[in-house]
């Protein structure tokens, strides 16, 4: 079900189609970041849930974000989240995730505010398990869509630096790692 859910989500996303956009203006050419403006770095607070496809509850998640645009529309980041889930069945204790993940986004343009204002991507890193007894590193594959909207836009805050955004991520693990679905607020500070 999140699979789907979390597919049909990013193919609306992908698609200008969906938004009657041209290729030319949803997609923007490839260039140079040169300012601080275009090469957008950020630092940001994650709260959401996640639900692991195995015998654990939804549990809250909470993590913090870096990241900045290099190239445009390309960007670069780091995320390191936590979570602890209660196990439904009896005899297996708590997980407690925890992933650090690299991360490459695909910053949309355009003049659609929620399509310029999106972004997919990728992450991959390590994924560290804890259940009582048993500490395990296995490796992490996340895939993300995500939104951002500065908070100056809304007339709540007048400085431009804040952004308030949405993000869901589905993550693949390996060894037979439980996957995992979340879907986290966000609050970011652009330098």
């Amino acid at each position: 079900m999140y699979k789907f859910l979390f597919s049909a989500v990013l193919s609306l996303c992908c698609s200008p189609l969906a938004y009657a956009q041209t290729s030319t203006s949803t997609f923007p050419v490839p260039t140079e970041a040169e300012t601080l403006e275009q090469r957008k770095p950020h630092i940001g607070v994650r709260l959401g849930v996640a639900d692991s496809d195995s015998n654990y509850r939804s549990a809250a998640e909470v993590g913090i974000e870096a990241g900045f645009q290099p190239y445009i529309p390309y960007g670069l980041g780091i995320e390191v989240t936590n979570f602890t889930a209660d196990n439904s069945t009896d005899g297996v204790g708590d997980l407690n995730r925890t992933k650090l993940l690299i991360r490459g986004t695909y910053n949309f343009g355009g003049t659609n505010e929620i399509v310029r204002r999106s972004y997919v991507g990728v992450g991959v890193g390590p994924v560290f398990d804890t259940v009582p007894g048993d500490s395990d590193m296995r490796m992490g594959t996340d895939l993300v869509a995500g939104i951002d909207f500065p908070l100056n836009s809304t007339g709540l805050v007048t400085h431009k630096m804040f952004s308030l955004g949405a993000t869901a991520n589905y993550l693949f693990v390996s060894n037979s790692g439980a996957d995992t679905f979340g879907v986290n607020g966000l609050v970011k500070y652009w330098f």
